[in-house]
């Protein structure tokens, strides 16, 4: 049906006491139903909502996607995390898709615009990729940003 959900889990990250104080048990495991979505063979982009939410970082939000944790350490849905890869995933080309830009960015490929970052370290090799550093920013294949040098 080209259907797309998209999701903030940086909410269960920073609102867990509302949820919690809120919803059943039974609700809150399916609060931002990500794994639900993707076993259903439905598109899941994933954004942050700054300003809406404080942390605006998107490391952080694919880590809350994974772990499903709050900032206090409390675990809402469990049954509902994805890997890191599918938050990845989510994040580009599925948001890309959900835009109907899927065909132009999203992704590396041959005919994309040439948009990527040079990270610090490898998030796919990390217990906790909420810390990860951007190094460079490459917009249509134009570097826009280094670390340390603004731009």
């Amino acid at each position: 049906m080209n259907m797309t959900a998209a999701m903030q889990p940086i909410f269960i990250y920073e609102l867990a006491n509302n949820f919690k104080n809120t919803l059943s048990d039974e609700l809150l495991d399916v609060v931002y139903p990500c794994k639900t979505v993707l076993d259903s063979g439905i598109n899941l982009a994933l954004s942050t909502d700054g300003p809406v939410v404080k942390e605006i970082n998107p490391w952080v939000n694919m880590e809350t996607a994974v772990t499903r944790k709050a900032a206090d350490g409390f675990v809402i849905g469990e049954n509902q995390k994805i890997t890191f890869q599918q938050a990845l995933n989510a994040y580009t080309l599925g948001s890309a898709i959900a835009d109907n830009l899927g065909c132009s960015k999203g992704s590396l490929s041959e005919g994309k615009f040439a948009d990527f970052i040079v990270l610090d370290a490898n998030p796919l090799k990390l217990a906790d990729v909420s810390k990860v550093k951007v190094v460079e920013t490459w917009i249509n294949g134009v570097l826009k940003y280094k670390l340390g040098n603004g731009y």
